[in-house]
C-alpha cells in the first residue's frame, strides 16, 4: 500500500465491545507461500547495508525486500549457526549482528562471509548457562548478556568473552535481575529486579534503591519498591516506561523523569482485550510514537488521551493482521515498523502514512454494527460529525468519532442523509433527505422538516445556499429546483420551483465556485454552471460541446475549484477548466489498469485530488499526473 498523507477518510466502522476505536493499518505480510522459513518469528533488524535480518524457528534470514537468503545449522560445520531456532537478534555500535539460539549460544554472524563465531561466556555458576537470556546493548556500546531472573555479565572485545569480571553496574549478590536500561544522555543505569528498581550512576559510583538512596532519587521514593518493574524503555521525552505484574494482570507505568511525575499508574489493558493477554515490550519510533506488544497486545499510545489504542487483530483481507503473539517490534530506517508474530510471520506497515481510521455506526434500531454506506458528513459547530448512512439512518460522533446520541429535536425516526451543507450564516446546516429537506439549526439543536409537492416526495441528492440565500436543490431523477428565500421566507414550500433550464436527470454533485456561479453535475447530462443572479445556464460542458468545454463522457461526478484560475470536471476521467481562458486546458485519463467510474472527489491542502470510484480510492497529483490507487 501507497504512502499517505495525513489526511483522514471516514468509513464509519467501530466495535461496541471496545471502550475506544480500533485501529486498523494496511499491513503487507511476509509469510512460508512467500519465502519466509517458519510463521514463528522471533526477531528481526535492519543492518546497516539495509538489509533485513529475520530470526524463525527454522534458520536465520537476510532479506532485501524481494528475495531471502536463509542460514540454517549443519552438521560438522563449526561456521554454521549453532541452532536453527533463533530467539534474539541484535545489532551492536559496530554493525556486529549477535545471535542468541535456543541452544543457549551467544555468537556474531558475520554478514558479508556469513560465517558464525561462538562467543565465549564465563560464569561462576554454570547452571546460568541454562538461563533464559537477553542482549543488551548501551549508549556507549557496552554488551551485557542478561540471565533474566538471575543476574549479569559484560562483553570484553580484547578478551572476546563475557564475564562478570567486566561487570561496571555494581549489584548486590542477592538481586535477581529482570531488566537493564541506560538512561540516555546520562551515565545512569536503572535495574528492575524481583524486589524493586535500583539506580546505578556511573559517574558518581552511587547505587540508589528504596531504603538506600543517597541521591535522593525521587522515582526511588515513589516507585522504587514495585517488584518485576521490567520492559524498559527510555523514550525520547524522558519518559521510563515498564511494566509489572499484579494479582495475575500485567500493568503499565510511565514516569517523566524531567518533570518526576507519574504519566501513567497501574494502566491495564484489560477493558480493551477482555481476555488473558501479557505485555512483552515497547518500541518508541523516531517520531516520538509509543507502541506496546505481547501476547495478544499490539497497541499504540495516544498522547492526548493518555491511553493504548490496539491495533485489530483478524484476517478481513490481505491488508490486515492477525496474530496470537507480538514477540519483537522494529523501525526500519523508512519509518517502517516490523512486526514479528508466533503464528503467522512477519508484517510491515508504515502508521505514519496509514491515516484510514474505521469507525462503524452501531444501527439505533437493532443495536447491531450498521452495514450502510456513508453518504454524507458535515462537522458541526460543536466539534461533533453529523453522518448520513445509507439503510442505516443519521447518526451524531464526537471529536474522538465515538457515536453518541442523536440530540436534534425534530428529527424524527431515521432519515437517510444524502447531503449535508452549511449556510451562508453558519448556522443552519441543511440536509438532503430520502425524501425531502432537514433545516437543523445549531444553536437551538432543532430541525424543521420541509416535503413540498412539488418535489414529488423524491429523493434530494444535493442541497447547497448560494450567496443571496436562495437554495439550489439536485434530484433523484427531476433535475434541479431552486427555493426562492424571498418567496418562501414565511412558507417554504410557496418559494420552490423546478429551475428549466437544467433537464430532468440524476443530479450527482452542486458545487458554488468563487465567484458564486453554480456547477450542477448530472449522470447523463453534462455540467451546467449557471448563473443565480439571473437564474441562466452560462455553461454547459459535454460530449456535444464544442472542444473548449467538449467531454468524452455527459456522466459526471461533479466540479470543484482547485485554484482560482482552475476548475475540476470528474467526467470518467479528470479535466482541468482554465476560467480565466475560458477553455478546457487539461486532460487525465484514469489508467486503464485501475478499473471503476468516477463516484466523487474532493480536494485536500497539499493539492491532492482523492478519487472515490466504484472500485476503490485513488489519488491523483494534478501536476504530474500520477494516480495512487488504495485497494
Amino acid at each position: 500500500m501507497a504512502r499517505l498523507l495525513s489526511i483522514v477518510l471516514f468509513f464509519l466502522v467501530c466495535y461496541p465491545s471496545y471502550g475506544q476505536l480500533v485501529k486498523r493499518f494496511s499491513f503487507t505480510h511476509y509469510g512460508v507461500s512467500a519465502g519466509l522459513a517458519s510463521n514463528e518469528v522471533t526477531s528481526a533488524y535492519q543492518d546497516e547495508t539495509g538489509f533485513i535480518w529475520i530470526g524463525t524457528n527454522n534458520g536465520l534470514q537476510r532479506f532485501d525486500g524481494t528475495r531471502y537468503k536463509t542460514f540454517r545449522t549443519k552438521k560438522d560445520d563449526s561456521t554454521s549457526i549453532p541452532n536453527n531456532v533463533i530467539i534474539q537478534i541484535l545489532v551492536d555500535k559496530k554493525n556486529n549482528l549477535w545471535l542468541y539460539t535456543a541452544d543457549q549460544k551467544v555468537g556474531v554472524f558475520d554478514t558479508k562471509n556469513f560465517i558464525y563465531h561462538e562467543m565465549k561466556v564465563k560464569v561462576r555458576d554454570p547452571a546460568l548457562l541454562n538461563h533464559g537470556k537477553r542482549l543488551i546493548c548501551d549508549e556507549d556500546g557496552n554488551l551485557i548478556l542478561l540471565f533474566v531472573d538471575a543476574s549479569f555479565v559484560t562483553w570484553n572485545e580484547n578478551k572476546q568473552e563475557f564475564s562478570a569480571d567486566y561487570n561496571f553496574i555494581p549489584v548486590p549478590d542477592d538481586w535477581m535481575v529482570v531488566d537493564i536500561i541506560q538512561q540516555p544522555g546520562t551515565k545512569k543505569y536503572w535495574i528492575g529486579t524481583y524486589t524493586g528498581t535500583g539506580v546505578y550512576d556511573l559517574a558518581t559510583k552511587q547505587l540508589n534503591y528504596t531504603g538506600h538512596n543517597p541521591q535522593k532519587n525521587q522515582f526511588i521514593e515513589k516507585l522504587g519498591s514495585i517488584p518485576l518493574a521490567r520492559g524498559f524503555l527510555m523514550d525520547s521525552k524522558g519518559r521510563l516506561w515498564f511494566f509489572t505484574w499484579f494479582i495475575g494482570m500485567p500493568l503499565i507505568y510511565a514516569y517523566d523523569l524531567k518533570k518526576n511525575e507519574l504519566v501513567l499508574e497501574k494502566y491495564n489493558l484489560g477493558d480493551l482485550i477482555r481476555s488473558y493477554y501479557e505485555i512483552g515490550g515497547f518500541l518508541e519510533q523516531k517520531n516520538g510514537t509509543v507502541w506496546v506488544r505481547g501476547l495478544g497486545v499490539f497497541g499504540r499510545y495516544l498522547e492526548k488521551e493518555k491511553e493504548f489504542q490496539l491495533v485489530y487483530n483478524g484476517y478481513e483481507n490481505e491488508q490486515s493482521i492477525s496474530y496470537t503473539r507480538v514477540d519483537n517490534l522494529f523501525e526500519d530506517r523508512e519509518e517502517n515498523i516490523w512486526v514479528c508474530t508466533n503464528t503467522n510471520g512477519v508484517y510491515q506497515f508504515n502508521p505514519s502514512s496509514q491515516f484510514f481510521t474505521n469507525v462503524r455506526q452501531i444501527n439505533r434500531l437493532n443495536n447491531r454494527p450498521g452495514d450502510g454506506s456513508v453518504m454524507s458528513f458535515i462537522q458541526t459547530r460543536q466539534g461533533t460529525l453529523l453522518v448520513g448512512t445509507w439503510n442505516d439512518g443519521f447518526y451524531e460522533f464526537d471529536k474522538n468519532y465515538n457515536m453518541i446520541p442523536l440530540g436534534i429535536r425534530g428529527i424524527e425516526g431515521n432519515p437517510f442523509a444524502w447531503c449535508l451543507s452549511l449556510s451562508q450564516d453558519s448556522n443552519t446546516i441543511w440536509m438532503g433527505a430520502q425524501p425531502g429537506i432537514y433545516a437543523i439549526n445549531q444553536t437551538t439543536r432543532t430541525a424543521v422538516y420541509h416535503n413540498p409537492a412539488v418535489l414529488q416526495n423524491r429523493t434530494v441528492r444535493q442541497i447547497v445556499e448560494d450567496k443571496y440565500g436562495n437554495l439550489w436543490i439536485g434530484t433523484q431523477s427531476l433535475g434541479v429546483f431552486k427555493w426562492s428565500a424571498a418567496k418562501g421566507r414565511k412558507k417554504f414550500d410557496d418559494g420552490i420551483s423546478q429551475f428549466k433550464g437544467v433537464p430532468a436527470n440524476l443530479v450527482t454533485k452542486i458545487t458554488i465556485d468563487k465567484n458564486g456561479y453554480i456547477w450542477v453535475g448530472t449522470s447523463s447530462a453534462g455540467v451546467f454552471v449557471i448563473d443565480p443572479s439571473i437564474d441562466k445556464v452560462m455553461l454547459h460542458f459535454g460530449m456535444e460541446e464544442p472542444p473548449e468545454r467538449k467531454l468524452a463522457w455527459n456522466g459526471t461526478a461533479g466540479a470543484l475549484q482547485y485554484d482560482d484560475t482552475t476548475m475540476v470536471i470528474a467526467a470518467n476521467g479528470i479535466y482541468l477548466y482554465n476560467t480565466r481562458l475560458q477553455r478546457i486546458s487539461g486532460y487525465i485519463k484514469v489508467p486503464e489498469t485501475i478499473p471503476g467510474l468516477i463516484q466523487a472527489m474532493e480536494k485536500d491542502r497539499n493539492g491532492y485530488l482523492w478519487i472515490s470510484t466504484t472500485n476503490g480510492l485513488l489519488r491523483l497529483n494534478p501536476r504530474n499526473k500520477i494516480f495512487i490507487q488504495f485497494d
